[in-house]
């Protein structure tokens, strides 16, 4: 198993990355700096900083001083803006040991924190003396030119408010050798010029992104307001979308023509240098993955000798593919372990699945990683031993295509051995058993489309399974004089025909000669057992396959369809389309619905309290518009549309309140 907290060596393919960063750090002409790191969560950013750090500590010790720090682990005990000018002045006293130019520095810091929030002016500690001076102290960059008279009306209630808190209890003024931001700043500016073979203290700022807006703020401020002196950088790590986010909400008021807030303006003035963490490569992800099987597996001392030549061979062939089993053959030699051996087996097979889905993040692959191991283990702990090439296998597709999974899962609780379906998806080839055309060539039954078959010929089932009532199906059709193609024959086509089973059907070990109990068992806590999917007769089992589609074109097509079965058979499968869409509102039921209820008279009010029963969190709020512009006057829609209005979940509110402008709009407009 492998902890999900940040690695200080490399494994991510990121010396790009890291010079990038250490060159532009290490240039005294350009600093102060303030640079942004950004990615999407779990892509690599706090081990990207790690690294860094341990580069620049390297570089001699002593020239560069860093503060790693994370404005999140703060937010609910002090001010963070002051946690991290006490967290740069404890570097600042560990290299130089307590001064009198320090200790002025930490009374002016408790100083702010004595004030408060409440006292300070947009979050800006300013004594009292200074605030005849404080539009020379505030930092132009931090407002927007609006902001000017705000700043004018305030001035004076802030500098009561402010004088107040810092007066003893006897109404004298504590003194206060350092009484405004900019003596701050110069004072410790001066500090750090004092710092004899310090070239720069560089703060690396993590989990931003994980901060309450007001944190956010906070820490720009700090950074601009109080350290932005010349021997000084900044590192920040941020999911740029979501610090925007932040911004904007904390500036409601302040938007362009446009409705855009002032989130990405904000950070291109205070970022200099904008660097971005791309995903992984298939190439990349393939070698992260090897590695963390390869630390798994070796040693201490062989692992080294695995990165090491990992890292020779990168610098020698950037292009190349720097660790696999023949590169572990060549390093390792007689010390390479049959464990590392069977893992690089199946990790060649299931990369180019893994890295697609899961687009190239670090940490997601770690987990998959995690929950294979987990798996494994778990199995091994009853007794039962697992091929982790099948395990694997089946996991991409549980990641890949959830809904093709469940349906693979419901064909093998209907048989006691291997699945059938599954082999004859993975044999495209042969023709189906019960077809009546022996002089005529073989066809690829499971590559053709729907609309080249003629119409199916129903039977009435008198079998309580579906397995059961398949076989009925498929007798009765048989003994028809022409070709046409069993209603099971066209679910199994339609299933392998879904992209994501046509690509994962190439992976490696075939799987429809093995009993894949022992496996789903190790599924069960996603799996729903016994679904409702399964209890649909076969021709609406490929019906509903194909309504939940990638495809929105083999979508509508499913949809016509629909439309066109008898109000029993139309009954039956609203039925399962709306149970899937309440237990999984994020899977592809949701769009099945959008498809139904634009062409299916009625089925709008069963959806609408469906849509209420679920909680506001799981409801995918970027799908809700189409999903409304679907829903016919007449039903609940504009209940639906009030609820989700008022809700507390603040995606789904904006949503429900565009949705509800929309409605009036359209009402008066009539």
């Amino acid at each position: 198993m492998w902890s999900d907290n940040e690695a200080d060596i490399d494994l991510l393919s990121f010396d790009f990355l890291v010079d990038e960063l250490v060159v532009a750090l290490t240039q005294p002409q350009l600093l102060p700096l303030t640079i942004g790191v950004l990615g999407d969560w779990g892509s690599g950013k706090s081990s990207l900083l790690k690294i860094v750090q341990s580069e620049l500590e390297n570089v001699e010790k002593g020239t560069y001083l860093c503060v790693p720090f994370s404005p999140w682990q703060y937010e609910d005990y002090d001010d963070v803006k002051l946690s991290l000018m006490r967290a740069v002045l404890d570097v600042c006293e560990t290299h130089l040991g307590t001064s009198e130019e320090t200790q002025k520095l930490r009374n002016f810091i408790g100083q702010l924190a004595r004030a408060g929030r409440n006292a300070l002016l947009w979050g800006l500690g300013v004594a009292p003396g200074a605030m005849s001076g404080l539009a020379a102290s505030v930092d132009p960059t931090l407002l927007d030119p609006s902001t000017a008279a705000v700043v004018a009306t305030t001035l004076g209630q802030s500098a009561t408010m402010l004088a107040e808190t810092l007066d003893g209890e006897d109404g004298v003024a504590q003194e206060a050798p350092i009484s405004s931001i900019a003596e701050f700043r110069l004072r410790f500016t001066e500090l750090l010029e004092s710092m004899e073979g310090v070239e720069a203290i560089v703060v690396l700022i993590d989990d931003l992104d994980r901060s309450l807006p007001n944190t956010v703020l906070d820490t720009f401020e700090a950074i601009r307001l109080f350290l932005n002196s010349p021997k000084t950088a900044f590192v920040i790590a941020a999911h740029r979308k979501v610090v925007e986010a932040a911004i904007d909400s904390t500036y409601p008021a302040f938007k362009k023509e446009n409705g855009a807030g002032l989130g990405h303006d904000y950070l291109e003035k205070m970022l200099q240098i904008q660097v971005s963490v791309p995903a992984l490569s298939v190439q990349d992800t393939s070698t992260y993955v090897n590695l963390l099987l390869a630390h798994l597996h070796l040693p201490a001392d062989d692992f080294l000798t695995v990165y090491e030549a990992v890292k020779e061979r990168r610098a020698r062939e950037p292009f190349a593919q720097p660790f696999n089993a023949s590169v572990a053959i060549d390093v390792l030699k007689d010390r390479y372990p049959d464990e590392l051996r069977k893992d690089l087996d199946w990790s060649e097979q299931v990369i180019p699945a893994i890295a697609s889905t899961l687009r190239g993040n670090p940490r997601q692959t770690k987990r998959f990683l995690n929950d294979l191991r987990l798996r494994l283990s778990a199995a091994a702990r009853r007794g039962v031993i697992l091929d982790s090439r099948v395990l694997a296998k089946l996991m991409v597709l549980e990641e890949l295509d959830f809904d093709a999974f469940q349906q693979l899962f419901d064909w093998q609780l209907e048989t006691n051995g291997p699945v059938s379906e599954l082999d004859r998806a993975e044999s495209p080839a042969a023709p189906p058993s019960n077809t009546k055309s022996k002089s005529e060539p073989k066809k690829d039954v499971l590559s053709e489309t729907v609309s080249d078959k003629k119409p199916i010929k129903s039977a009435k089932s008198t079998a309580s399974s579906p397995r059961g009532r398949m076989a009925q199906k498929e007798e009765s059709v048989g003994v028809s004089g022409d070709e046409v193609e069993l209603p099971s024959d066209i679910l199994v086509r339609t299933w392998r025909g879904r992209p994501a089973v046509t690509s994962w059907l190439q992976i490696e070990p075939p799987l429809g000669k093995q009993d894949l109990r022992p496996y789903f068992t190790y599924f069960r806590s996603r799996l729903v057992v016994g679904s409702v999917v399964s209890k649909l007769a076969i021709e609406l089992q490929e019906i509903f396959s194909r309504l939940t589609s990638e495809s929105p074109v083999v979508r509508r097509a499913a949809a016509t369809d629909a439309a066109n079965l008898g109000k029993v058979q139309q009954d039956e499968l609203l039925e399962v389309v709306l149970s899937d869409l309440k237990q999984r509102p994020e899977g592809s039921a949701w769009d099945a619905a959008g498809e139904l209820v634009s062409r299916i008279n009625g089925m709008a009010p069963g959806l609408c309290v469906v849509l209420s029963l679920i909680p506001h969190r799981l409801i995918p709020h970027l799908k809700v518009p189409a999903l409304l512009s679907r829903i016919p006057d007449g039903s609940d829609r504009d209940g639906l549309i009030a609820a989700w209005k008022s809700s507390e979940v603040a995606q789904l509110s904006a949503v429900g309140s565009v949705a509800a402008r929309g409605r009036t709009l359209n009402t008066g407009g009539q």
